[in-house]
């Protein structure tokens, strides 16, 4: 059975995905530099369409809940983003303790440099511990 390269790449994002989420790597809920190359202190970022010599870069925009009490993750900001990733669809895991995903959130790439992708819910700042993003069509 032959394996052309787009299956490849979909079964390579899965693998990253799955990984991603098991939390294999840790990161921290401030700001983290990802890419294909290096991971960094974060997950995993999987985009065919992101050179692998320019990292995409990942942040949050955190807002303080009183109900939590503490900060909470609005937003992920993805920098760096490259012009061939636009109109492309983009999927946010974060997860927690021991790698269980917190919330997942989706958008698309709208234009290149940086995309914010909304995160749904109320989700501690302090308890996010891993990111897996994945940018594909």
């Amino acid at each position: 059975m032959k394996i052309n390269r787009k299956t490849s790449l979909k079964i390579a994002a899965l693998g990253f995905g799955v990984a991603g989420i098991a939390g294999i790597a840790i990161s921290s809920a401030a700001s983290l530099s990802l890419g294909t190359g290096a991971l960094g202190a974060g997950n995993v970022v999987v985009a065919s369409c992101q050179p692998g010599a320019t990292p995409i870069t990942v942040g949050f925009t955190n807002t303080y809940a009183a109900a939590t009490p503490g900060y909470t993750v609005s937003a992920v900001r993805l920098g760096a983003v490259d012009a061939a990733c636009v109109g492309q669809q983009v999927k946010v895991t974060l997860s927690g303790a021991a790698g269980a995903s917190l919330v997942e959130a989706t958008g698309t790439v709208a234009a290149a440099g940086v995309v914010t992708i909304n995160v749904p819910g109320t989700i501690a700042a302090s308890g996010v511990t891993g990111t897996a993003v994945s940018i594909y069509n």
